[in-house]
């Protein structure tokens, strides 16, 4: 499993680095609330951990992230990390010859699971300001056939930065309903998405969601997520479990304490991640051979397109890496273009950024002589 590996180098020495500045995995690195962690050391030196935790996620939490989503009549089944929520709906709705529908670029899980799974994939190109760089539903609709069981979006979309509204969310759901198909919202980075994030079960008992912990509350390493549906849905989810025994006690301690202090921290760590990527998109601004995509972007990071250097995003990435900064190509969210693109997070210290635009010219140079 290399595809977290950057600039040719193993993720886990480069993460064991700390001389390093890591803006490439979408981390959140921003200072939160001590109260996240005095709840998982709590549940540790109580020995509470020692317990099975109960399989569906403790009550508390699957409460709290029920209203922080906020569709009335669904269910939440607490999963470790959203990565294991995907695959678990994926495989309660897809079967062998069923096709299922993705963008390109997109998080590369979404259809390696649907190949697992015996389906077909059918691929997108969102990499054009023409679509808005997204699904747009016209053409969604377009590439639908009776085979279509799955249509999967990714909103705000990882890697391009772009984000859906209400009415392309209603529009792609009923294009599912119409056609005996299922949507899968893939609600990673919905804290940061630009006019708000519609779910998409509001609009449709054939739509399950899933959110994550990773981006607004740092919870990575930890693996914390949900998967959201109406309950006939839910049932099927369920049957398709992968962690019969519950998830990590310790970090779902830590979940309920960032949920009750997020309307805390959160507008802080929005404002931090404005203002970085506006720093950063002003560095870019009086570069040539970089432009940044789908401005502003409804993630923690921006996209830079990086085809004007001559040279493709690894290249990029291994010459910003020789000047300590952990950033990612685009190779591994699209085969077609990948090479034209990469992706910077913004969820860092401010001085961090600071440094990596004064670092962007000596890569560049570095890059092209």
């Amino acid at each position: 499993m290399s595809f977290l590996n950057v600039g040719g180098e193993s993720w886990e020495d480069l993460a064991l680095d700390e001389g390093l500045v890591h803006m490439g995995h979408n981390c959140n690195h921003l200072e939160l609330d001590p109260a996240i962690h005095q709840a998982m050391i709590g549940a540790i030196e109580s020995d509470a951990y020692r317990n099975y935790t109960p399989p569906y996620g403790f009550d508390e939490l699957a409460a709290l992230m029920a209203a922080d989503v906020d569709v009335p009549g669904t269910e939440v089944m607490v999963t470790q990390g959203a990565t294991e929520a995907i695959y678990q709906a994926m495989a309660a709705i897809l079967g062998p010859g069923d096709q299922t529908i993705v963008s390109d670029p997109g998080w590369p899980h979404i259809p390696n699971f649907a190949r697992t799974l015996g389906s077909e994939v059918v691929t997108i190109s969102v990499y054009s300001p023409n679509a808005d760089w997204k699904l747009v539903p016209e053409i969604v609709r377009d590439h639908v056939t009776p085979r279509t069981k799955l249509i999967t979006v990714i909103d705000p979309l990882n890697p391009l930065g772009s984000c859906y509204d209400e009415a392309e969310i209603r529009a792609l759901c009923e294009i599912a309903e119409e056609n005996d198909a299922w949507l899968l919202h893939d609600a990673t980075y919905r804290d940061f998405a630009i006019g708000g994030n519609f779910p998409a079960p509001r609009y449709s008992q054939r739509a399950v969601m899933n959110i994550s912990l990773s981006k607004i509350c740092g919870f990575a390493g930890l693996r914390v997520g949900a998967s959201i549906a109406h309950p006939t849905l839910m049932a099927r989810i369920r049957e398709r479990q992968v962690n019969r025994l519950g998830g990590n006690w310790v970090a779902q301690q830590g979940a309920i304490a960032a949920f009750q202090t997020k309307p805390k921290w959160k507008p802080r760590v929005l404002d931090m991640n404005k203002r970085n990527q506006e720093a950063i998109k002003a560095c870019i601004d009086t570069i040539d051979e970089l432009e940044i995509i789908a401005w502003p972007p409804a993630a923690n990071f921006v996209a830079i397109d990086v085809t004007r250097t001559g040279r493709d995003s690894e290249a990029f990435v291994r010459a910003v890496l020789d000047e300590g900064f952990v950033i990612r190509s685009g190779n591994y969210t699209s085969e077609r273009y990948g090479p034209n693109f990469v992706r910077v997070t913004t969820t860092v210290p401010d001085d961090d950024v600071r440094r990596f635009c004064d670092a962007l010219p000596r890569a560049l140079n570095r890059l092209t002589t």
